[in-house]
């Protein structure tokens, strides 16, 4: 919101004969209701529960940094906090990646065991393979 002009604070509502109302705040139209966020700040209404506003812990907060002159204190702090939690964000989301190739890789090397085991492998295949690529090609029925 805009500085208030010669330190007052100008809150303004009209309404039509259909019922609808337009809502001002320091002549600029606003279409957020702004009097109840407003008025927490500018009224606090007393009647037989005039504690009323300490039952809030944010209200409790605010009263307790503005006594100790804490606010830069706690601006610096909030911002650590957006700091930590945006690197927080970053690893998390780093971290689903990972997860994903692990299925990944998962995923591929039982497959591979399938594949070794759906084979049948013998351990002197290889040795008889081998005599089988070196001996010379003849096609049945041909003599050479």
């Amino acid at each position: 919101m805009e500085p208030c002009e010669d330190g007052q604070l100008v809150l303004k509502r009209t309404f039509n004969q259909r019922r609808t109302n337009k809502q001002f705040v320091n002549a600029r139209r606003r279409r957020c209701k702004p009097s109840g966020t407003l008025g927490e700040w500018l009224v606090d209404i007393h009647g037989p529960h005039d504690h009323q506003s300490l039952l809030h812990a944010a209200k409790q907060l605010a009263i307790l940094d503005a006594f100790g002159g804490l606010h830069p204190a706690r601006e610096a702090f909030a911002e650590l906090v957006r700091r930590r939690a945006a690197r927080l964000k970053a690893e998390k989301a780093a971290l689903i990646v990972d997860e994903k190739t692990y299925a990944q890789q998962l995923d591929l090397l039982r497959f591979q065991v399938r594949e070794i085991a759906d084979a049948k492998l013998r351990p002197d295949e290889e040795a008889q393979l081998s005599r089988i690529t070196s001996a010379p090609a003849t096609l049945p029925g041909c003599s050479s």
